[in-house]
């Protein structure tokens, strides 16, 4: 409990044996307790009784041009492919609308006149560069190429369908026709020669028992 005592009247009359044992209770102010120590947590000196304050995280002064995390690699945004406005095939195969597929001129929406030129163009590209035994993809590749390519130069819009499906679908057509048209040839005139045939066959019999007569 601490001593408390009546100021006298002057400093003669201090009583200062009882000064002294009050300041020796007190605990020093001097330089002994500013003396400083050392921190563990802190390679710098403390004042001795500078209360301990946790450690803060290092800060980077940031800016409008400061990137914050330097070590980290930098984000590249995902690249978008561009959306085609090729127009696309429909569903199903040509010339066959009432089973699951299209008619080319119905789905076009072309006029009449421009519908008859490409194919007719068309079709004069395949009978000079195709086989008309033989159906698209048993084509040379070369030659199918020359039948798009010349087409494309003729008729620049056809390259407004993608992977060139118009003009695959007019030559397709015209080899069908052709291997149709062929198939009705041989057959006529493989029966033009049974025909000459019988009738030979007919006429010998005729002339042989004419004979006997």
């Amino acid at each position: 409990m601490p001593h408390y005592f009546e100021r006298p009247l002057s400093y003669d009359n201090m009583d200062w044996s009882r000064v002294q044992s009050m300041e020796s209770s007190v605990s020093p102010v001097g330089p002994d307790r500013l003396r400083p120590t050392r921190n563990p947590t802190s390679p710098y000196p403390r004042m001795r009784g500078e209360p301990l304050s946790p450690s803060r995280p290092a800060t980077t002064p940031q800016g409008p041009h400061t990137d914050v995390n330097l070590g980290a690699e930098p984000v590249i945004p995902p690249v978008i492919a561009p959306i085609s406005k090729k127009i696309p095939k429909p569903p199903g195969e040509v010339g066959r609308p009432g089973r699951g597929g299209y008619t080319l001129q119905k789905t076009l929406g072309w006029n009449n006149e421009v519908y008859r030129d490409v194919k007719n163009y068309i079709n004069k590209l395949c009978m000079d560069h195709l086989d008309g035994k033989l159906p698209l993809n048993e084509q040379a590749l070369n030659n199918a190429k020359r039948v798009r390519e010349q087409a494309r130069v003729k008729f620049p819009f056809l390259s407004d369908y993608d992977k060139e499906w118009v003009t695959d679908d007019f030559i397709r057509s015209h080899l069908k026709y052709r291997r149709v048209s062929l198939a009705n040839q041989a057959l006529k005139s493989e029966a033009q020669i049974n025909l000459r045939a019988r009738g030979l066959r007919s006429h010998d019999g005729d002339t042989s028992q004419a004979s006997r007569d």
